[in-house]
């Protein structure tokens, strides 16, 4: 059985800022190419923003911001952010990972867009389909471990109860679709004319992106990060991923 979502998550959080990339002469303002001629998006990228995955309700029905409210929003969480420091650290904490110090909420930035998801035209995650709920449910009732998010179960007494961030099997903020988090919000992008590769920062996850229009691997075939295709769509580089784990 094969369940597949497409969710597009603009690149404009790509975008944000560029960190040591390479500059390219373009042509006629359609941007740098590749050797073979296809966009070309290397180099090493910084993806943080205060921008959410979802939309936040205070924005429902408004998928943009102007640039003021834009730069409002990113001083308003960086100020909460940054408050939490304020208060010291709790008992028997170190002090470690300050706002301020360690985590890239210091820099306050927000896209114009409200949410990082951009189709469905709500900015929200869809629900699961009800095929989808089929499979959760025989899920369960075989017996199996509920499904965790990344960051669930830390300290915990079994290693089945934390979180895959915590065992270090996948970042916090790595994806698909990665999206930014406290800190190594940072992207290398490599490409080849069959490949497109993804090597994030945060616990150096890899995803390689065939391009050469191979079929997706069979159902029985499942990983953390799932299976990548991709494609280009004009200058839009489109990637659809099946076969995720439970």
């Amino acid at each position: 059985m094969r369940l597949k979502h497409l969710l597009v998550c603009s690149l404009l959080v790509l975008a944000t800022a560029a960190v040591g990339a390479q500059q390219r002469t373009t042509r006629g303002g359609d941007g740098p190419r590749t050797p073979w001629g296809d966009p070309d998006l290397q180099g090493v990228w910084d993806y943080w923003t205060f921008t959410p995955l979802e939309r936040p309700s205070e924005f429902a029905g408004k998928a943009t911001l102007s640039d003021e409210e834009s730069a409002q929003l990113a001083r308003r969480l960086q100020q909460q952010a940054l408050a939490v420091d304020s208060t010291g650290p709790r008992k028997g904490d170190p002090g470690a990972y300050g706002q301020e110090t360690w985590t890239d909420r210091a820099r306050g930035t927000a896209l114009k867009q409200t949410s990082i998801i951009i189709d469905p035209a709500d900015g929200k995650l869809p629900p699961l389909t009800a095929q989808g709920q089929q499979a959760e449910a025989a899920h369960q009732a075989a017996g199996g471990h509920p499904v965790r998010t990344r960051t669930d179960g830390i300290s915990a007494d079994g290693p089945e109860d934390r979180g895959l961030s915590e065992r270090c099997l996948l970042g916090f903020s790595t994806g698909p679709p990665f999206q930014p988090g406290g800190y190594n919000n940072n992207v290398q992008i490599v490409q080849t004319p069959n490949f497109v590769v993804l090597l994030l920062e945060m616990n150096h996850d890899a995803r390689i992106v065939p391009m050469d229009g191979r079929p997706h691997l069979g159902g029985n075939l499942r990983g953390w990060l799932g299976d990548a295709r991709g494609r280009w769509e004009g200058n839009t580089l489109v990637i659809e991923t099946t076969n995720f784990t439970p």
